[in-house]
């Protein structure tokens, strides 16, 4: 069976985005659950408690960009900085960023065949390029809304109710970056990043398109487009493993928040040979 369909390629240029089910079978799924239960295990044990969305002023954030750590949900930290959950990894918003280089069941769906085919038909990348990699967090009554190319492979059922992505569909063609997260050029500010540019506007109710996904489903999609999640409302987690492919051939902005390190983390696709 074609992995990428002709209405696959034709959705993701029209509309910046393409669901492409099935695109791993359920036995990678489990193995990318059993890894990151992994990940959050070692993680959870002697943790700094960073908040996702207060990075501005964060050195445990900045410096996470070839590394493994964890960052929780707004929601599920007090006033005082303790938990409000009863188990740590419940309370966690994303894991990352650098899963795809140090642990070995995600380098080996990051860096597979099946990845290749799809930014191969999708895209003229020349020299895809992985920067970052991560699981994404949307705990039961906990989460907010949250040249590039993004993969979003579901680990459970993703739902209206349980914070699915939603796509502003075709809002890429405008070639429009909005609002950039980059490192603070003023040297003596004590805040390390900002945001530049100007914010995503209020769009029209019903104007979302929702991409609702089972789980080993891929969602492709076009740096571009403008694209959320809404609060997990329900009683069902969930997860997701995502990761960003850049052109290694295009300039890269010395200015984003992420930048390349000695761990060499930002690694080429085609550099990189598994069995998957």
């Amino acid at each position: 069976m074609d992995l990428v369909s002709e209405k696959v390629v034709r959705q993701f240029i029209e509309d910046g985005f393409a669901v492409i089910p099935g695109f791993l079978s359920p036995s990678e799924v489990a193995d990318l659950k059993a890894a990151t239960n992994e990940v959050v295990s070692d993680y959870c044990k002697d943790s700094q408690i960073s908040i996702f969305r207060n990075q501005s002023r964060d050195t445990y954030f900045a410096e996470s960009g070839d590394k493994i750590r964890g960052f929780y949900e707004e929601g599920a930290i007090d006033k005082a900085g303790c938990l409000r959950v009863e188990k740590a990894e419940d309370g966690l918003n994303k894991v990352g960023h650098a899963l795809h280089t140090f642990h070995p069941t995600f380098r080996r769906i990051t860096f597979s065949s099946k990845v290749k085919e799809v930014l191969k038909r999708l895209t003229s990348i020349k020299e895809a390029t992985i920067n970052q990699s991560m699981v994404i967090f949307k705990h039961p009554k906990v989460g907010g809304v949250g040249t590039l190319v993004g993969f979003w492979i579901a680990l459970d059922e993703a739902t209206k109710l349980n914070g699915c992505l939603h796509f502003f569909a075709g809002s890429h063609k405008a070639k429009k970056v909005y609002q950039r997260f980059i490192r603070n050029q003023d040297k003596s500010s004590e805040t390390l990043f900002v945001h530049t540019g100007e914010p995503v506007p209020k769009l029209p109710s019903g104007t979302l398109v929702p991409a609702t996904c089972k789980p080993g489903d891929l969602v492709v999609i076009d740096g571009l487009v403008i694209h959320q999640s809404e609060p997990n409302t329900s009683d069902q987690p969930r997860m997701a493993y995502t990761f960003h492919v850049i052109d290694g051939s295009v300039s890269y902005s010395s200015e984003n928040w992420l930048q390349p390190t000695s761990a060499n983390t930002f690694e080429k696709l085609n550099d990189v040979d598994v069995q998957a």
